[in-house]
């Protein structure tokens, strides 16, 4: 789904304690197109919702809901273009968008194909070339063992079958950051959200150190790549991690990805 995101509104009328009604006004918008999201379930009723009043006398119940998750924030689709994709005239203004002035309608395979290139095309993802040499300060010391370096390399040729999740495709191996630290894997996914890969061989209950750099890659890779905050994911793949591991990474949002030996040594990776 795309959030389209007007540039004014009506203000809200909320009642006070004293009974007396308060003016809210409507936050300016950007107009256009500001989100990339995915819808997790069905539409359904809220019944803890009320109708609620605006200052211009109209009264609009806002009961329908479903749960949807922002993929994206790194783009921008203005309302003229909007307007162009979906066939309207370029004065529309978008205020009773919809089947029954919903604000929602069905986009077409190609409407939708057409708004997502616009809206990736507004903020690409493009890793930063300030890059310092290879061991800086802070970064990765003591080489690189023979089982590391063949689970990087089996994951950067290709991700999608490693990982398992469509979509997935390789930036970078070993991207070094001004600071001295060094990404083993810099992926992005079908939604041009940018993802740090850690790489170890075997992660225990007390192996923090690979967990924290996933952590720390992943926002430093919004920065270097001008992805919009949250446009990131964090990856932790290793031979084996433990299940208290599993669960700590879990709390903060790093993805945890085993892969068996075995499927290196059935691969052109095996030494």
């Amino acid at each position: 789904m795309f959030v389209y995101q007007s540039r004014s509104g009506r203000a809200l009328l909320r009642q006070q304690p004293d009974g007396s009604e308060e003016q809210v006004p409507c936050r300016t918008g950007r107009e256009g197109v500001v989100h990339l999201g995915v819808v997790l379930s069905r539409v359904a009723a809220d019944s803890t919702s009320t109708p609620e009043n605006y200052s211009d006398g109209t009264t609009i119940w806002w009961r329908w809901h479903a749960p949807a998750e922002v993929v994206s924030r790194s783009g921008f689709v203005p309302r003229e273009e909007v307007c162009t994709i979906l066939g309207y005239k370029s004065t529309y203004n978008f205020r009773g968008f919809g089947e029954a002035h919903s604000g929602l309608r069905e986009l077409t395979d190609l409407e939708f194909a057409a708004l997502l290139k616009r809206f990736r095309s507004a903020r690409p993802l493009i890793l930063s070339r300030k890059q310092v040499p290879r061991g800086g300060a802070t970064g990765k010391g003591g080489g690189e063992s023979k089982e590391h370096c063949e689970l990087k390399e089996f994951v950067a040729a290709n991700p999608s079958a490693a990982i398992g999740e469509v979509g997935l495709r390789t930036i970078k191996v070993e991207f070094s950051f001004p600071t001295g630290d060094r990404a083993d894997i810099v992926l992005a996914d079908r939604y041009d959200r940018v993802i740090g890969v850690e790489i170890e061989p075997k992660v225990g209950d007390s192996d923090d150190v690979g967990v924290l750099q996933a952590i720390k890659y992943r926002r430093m890779l919004e920065w270097s790549a001008d992805r919009a905050p949250g446009d990131s994911r964090s990856l932790l793949v290793a031979y084996a991690i433990s299940d208290r591991m599993r669960q700590r990474c879990a709390q903060y949002a790093v993805q945890c990805v085993v892969i068996e030996r075995e499927r290196l040594r059935s691969s052109s990776f095996a030494g």
